[in-house]
This record gives structure tokens, sequence and C-alpha cells, in this order.
């Protein structure tokens, strides 16, 4: 009849594993999302190459340089991730009460990405932006004294707004990015 018969994981399952695997991941990636912040902010011509930030990065500081902003990505991940995967599975839950949802499962795990990727934002983004900028910090010449003081200069230079730049960027890049739900789920 085209229902789904929606299987639910215990909430506190998901909490758990949504929080070490949040931060399990950033391992191995961090050092890929700083070279990728180093290319998208630098000064015209600064690198050639992904080869030359990753030589660059290395002589500047060495394997730590790839890790600038780690302990906020790290640290930050897990209730960001607990808080996405959680509203993610609670969102699901409830819109699957309604009869228009059980006969559409797709558009029930993409609007269940994207309402949760809308709550864990609240988190994410103030932690991409302080990560980010302590990330590139060498390249444009900043001081942040490390992840608080970031933080903080952030806020009194630029206000809350600075705080949560790229939110709803952020909600229309990996929001709709949650077609991946849908398609899946097909």
């Amino acid at each position: 009849d085209g229902k789904e018969k929606a299987a639910y994981t215990p909430l506190w399952k998901t909490m758990a594993a949504s929080t070490v695997s949040g931060m399990m991941a950033r391992i191995p990636m961090h050092p890929i999302d700083t070279i990728k912040a180093k290319l998208q902010v630098q000064v015209k011509g600064q690198y050639s190459s992904l080869l030359e930030v990753t030589r660059k990065t290395f002589r500047a500081g060495g394997v730590s340089a790839f890790y600038a902003g780690f302990p906020t990505a790290f640290f930050g991940s897990a209730p960001a991730s607990c808080i996405y995967w959680t509203s993610y599975e609670a969102s699901k839950k409830v819109l699957f009460k309604s009869e228009a949802f059980q006969k559409a499962p797709s558009t029930t795990h993409f609007c269940s990405g994207v309402l949760a990727e809308m709550v864990s934002c609240v988190l994410w983004v103030p932690i991409d932006v302080v990560k980010e900028r302590l990330q590139v910090q060498s390249d444009l010449k900043s001081t942040y004294r490390g992840n608080l003081d970031a933080l903080s200069t952030i806020y009194r230079s630029e206000g809350l707004g600075g705080v949560y730049k790229g939110y709803w960027a952020t909600i229309l890049s990996f929001g709709f990015a949650r077609l991946d739900f849908m398609l899946m789920s097909s």
C-alpha cells in the first residue's frame, strides 16, 4: 500500500552512536578540511595547487598546522552530531504519524534531514566559524589565542551575525543535500 513501517532506534543508541561517530570522523578529515579552508580564503596566487598548500602548511607548522581549530571541531561535533541525528530520528517519528508522510517515505526522510540540519546548525555553524577562522589565521595574519578567544573576538567585533555567518547558506547546502536520505529510502 506504499506505506513504510518505520523502525525506530532507541534514543540513547542514536545519541551515543552519533556522538562517537561525529567525533571520530573529525580526526582523519580535519587536515583535509584545513587544506580546503586555506584554498578558499587564499590571497590571489598564494597557492597554485593542493600539493602546494599542503607543503606550505606543513613547512609553516608541521603536522599540528593541519589540526588548527581541531579542539573546537572535535569536541563541538559531539553535541552537534548528537543533536543532528536525534532531531532526524525524532522528526521522522513525528512525520510518519501523518498518513501523507506514510505514503511518501522518501519525502519524510528528506524533510527530517532538513529539519535536523536546521536544529543542529544552531551549534554547527558557530563551531564551523571558529574552526575555520583558526584554520586560516596564519594565512590572514589573525592572532586568535585559541578557541574561546576566537569566539569572543568574533562576537565582540561582528556580533551574533558573525558567530552565525553562513547559517542559511549551510542550511541550503547541507539541508538540501539530504536528498541522499530521500534517494536511499526509495
